[in-house]
């Protein structure tokens, strides 16, 4: 899997972007259930390293202004171990990803 570093900006929920210095964006395999009306859910993260992070709760995914350098991404907010975290969806190339601030930092 690859990573990439970049400057990753957070859509806040005042509509003002958050800018994370030295975040790494990180492809993950990410396990997904497709509903019957063709909209996909995260259910676990697996991070590089081969571990599994189970999602306790996710919102539903929606289209947020650029994050780690993809253009409008699908943004899903997780629970994941009790804390909110952003997992992305690239629709062009199809992949996830999160934005990490470190190589070894889970999900």
């Amino acid at each position: 899997m690859r990573t990439l570093c970049v400057r990753a900006y957070n859509y806040a929920l005042a509509g003002q972007y958050e800018v994370m210095e030295n975040a790494r964006k990180t492809y993950v395999g990410t396990v997904v259930r497709f509903g019957a009306d063709g909209l996909m859910m995260p259910l676990a993260v697996l991070w590089t390293d081969g571990r599994r992070f189970d999602i306790s709760r996710c919102g539903r995914g929606e289209i947020v202004p650029a994050a780690g350098g993809t253009l409008f991404p699908l943004r899903y907010d997780c629970e994941i171990l009790g804390r909110l975290k952003r997992l992305y969806f690239e629709t062009e190339t199809r992949r996830w990803f999160v934005v990490a601030r470190g190589v070894d930092e889970n999900p």
